[in-house]
């Protein structure tokens, strides 16, 4: 039995602190039912966002490489941001909306990270990628590098 003293003095001194900071045992904080709601209803909207921004983000026209942006959408779902890009040319006559949809889907995602429930990290976590250069080519905005002399 005293060999599971520690683990159980390390629960109710766990159990203490949250009693003290105004919380409960894990499983009983009355805030969860709300809390997860909200949670939910977060990550709803940002993904209503992130779809207006797959639908507004359009490729061209472009007549110049200046014209090529990318609007970078942050998961709302932790340990892991992936984020996921979208090529899209300014001169769009969408570009706006799709420049007013990221910029609600980076509040909502902010918002549900926030008090999103904790969960394990996943491996590779931190991959960095390395993107090709943003091109204006045949009017639509794209990956890549130009091949020839006067493209």
């Amino acid at each position: 039995m005293t060999g599971h003293w520690p683990c159980t003095a390390a629960a109710a001194a766990a159990t203490l602190w949250l009693a003290a900071c105004g919380g409960s045992e894990p499983g009983t904080d009355e805030r969860a039912g709300p809390l997860q709601t909200q949670y939910e209803t977060l990550l709803t909207q940002a993904e209503a966002a992130r779809d207006d921004v797959r639908s507004l983000a359009l490729p061209g026209p472009c007549t110049n490489d200046a014209q090529c942006s990318t609007l970078t959408l942050a998961s709302p779902l932790p340990p892991c941001y992936d984020d996921e890009r979208h090529d899209y040319s300014t001169a769009s006559p969408q570009a706006a909306a799709a420049e007013a949809a990221a910029r609600r889907h980076y509040a909502l995602a902010r918002q549900a990270r926030v008090i999103a429930p904790l969960r394990p990290a996943k491996a590779g976590c931190f991959t960095q990628v390395e993107l090709a250069p943003l091109i204006c080519e045949n009017s639509r905005c794209q990956r890549g590098l130009r091949v020839g002399a006067g493209s």
